[in-house]
């Protein structure tokens, strides 16, 4: 181009008139940016997050997405600083109103795996992903990985330390191996989903966690529950029957109410939880109204099948409780019985999850047996 012809152009340019980005703009593609690349590296990894593709992405050149950052390694800081944000938002904040303890760790651990369930993120666990990426890579970004899981490891353990100290675990229970425990549990739970897409694994790895955090104390329960309620309140559980795996089968219990004119009792589905039996009700059954009138219920669980001769039994007895309606609970408790794919459950989305009057109904049992009654 002719050096006078550049140079009118130039004079004639309206520099003042262009319009500059405002900080707000410019923190909307900086977010922009952030949430696209920490979903590309929970599945490429950090280092195999394309700077290209994500260009491509946002509609945007390579060169101005590194100008948000500096370099390619603050990138990668800022994405894994993203994710620690986002996973706290949904895992340590849908959790932190519980009481500390026992109550606040089963809430981590059901916020943890909905986290993984609900996919969040493509690739699942962004810091087990992180964490085999760098474990041997010194350097800035592995010492933030590093200080974050220490970070996670300290508050599971100083949860369990809590409820070991309100004789919520055993006085045996090392705080430091329930959060080694559990951790490991979720991120294998998260990886075992990617590869097979299986969503059962989230119901086993909720068993599991909660195994570590309840199984020790069981005894204790047992103690409490005959103290609150002399000659009544106890649990017996023979020898050698899991309880646990008994009752984290999808069976049907039926319960007994007492009503005006004697007693009712109808089959339901239940969730097993906390010790705890749990189950959903509303304005289509009488139930909560004659909960109101009368707490008391009993309830048994069994099985019988005669080519085996396997014959397992668990009755219980206690006052149930109405709840307000909890999203998460009430999908575990249909995943049992309808399988994880929402969309497969029918009359069951409009006529029980989206009614206005749906409540949860737990029944935690002031005495409980259970039997091998096998021949």
């Amino acid at each position: 181009m002719n050096l006078k012809l550049y140079r009118t152009i130039v004079r004639k340019v309206d520099w003042a008139a262009m319009p500059r980005r405002s900080s707000a703009q410019v923190a909307a593609s900086r977010s922009a940016i952030l949430n696209a690349a920490v979903a590309e590296a929970s599945v490429s990894g950090f280092e195999g997050a394309s700077i290209g593709r994500l260009a491509g992405e946002l509609e945007m050149s390579k060169s101005g997405l590194i100008g948000h950052f500096g370099d390619k390694q603050q990138l990668q800081l800022a994405t894994l600083h993203a994710g620690l944000e986002l996973f706290a938002a949904e895992v340590w904040h849908a959790a932190e109103h519980e009481p500390p303890g026992r109550r606040r760790l089963l809430a981590l651990c059901d916020a943890w795996l909905n986290f993984f369930e609900r996919e969040i993120l493509p690739g699942g666990c962004l810091m087990t992903t992180a964490t085999v990426e760098f474990d041997a890579r010194p350097g800035p970004v592995r010492d933030v990985i590093a200080a974050a899981m220490r970070r996670w490891l300290d508050l599971l353990e100083r949860e369990a330390a809590i409820a070991r100290s309100q004789g919520e675990l055993a006085d045996d229970v090392q705080p430091a191996d329930v959060a080694f425990q559990l951790n490991a549990l979720a991120s294998a739970a998260s990886s075992s989903f990617q590869l097979h897409r299986d969503h059962h694994v989230f119901q086993r790895a909720r068993r599991l966690m909660r195994g570590v955090i309840e199984r020790r104390y069981d005894d204790a329960r047992a103690r409490s529950a005959a103290a609150d309620s002399p000659g009544l309140g106890k649990w017996r559980v023979e020898d050698g029957f899991d309880l646990d795996r008994f009752l984290g089968q999808p069976l049907v219990a039926r319960v007994a109410t007492a009503g005006r004119t004697g007693p009712t009792v109808r089959p339901l589905w239940y969730l097993w939880e906390e010790h705890a039996f749990w189950w959903l009700t509303g304005g289509w059954s009488k139930l909560g109204q004659l909960l109101d009138r009368d707490p008391r219920v009993a309830l048994v669980v069994d099985t019988c099948d005669l080519q085996t001769g396997e014959v397992r039994q668990v009755t219980a007895r206690g006052s149930a409780v109405l709840q307000l309606f909890d999203a998460n609970r009430a999908r575990r408790w249909g995943s049992r019985y309808l399988g994880p794919d929402e969309r497969h459950w029918g009359r069951f989305q409009d006529d029980v999850f989206n009614d206005p009057t749906t409540r949860l109904v737990v029944l935690e049992p002031t005495t409980l047996r259970a039997r091998d009654l096998s021949y």
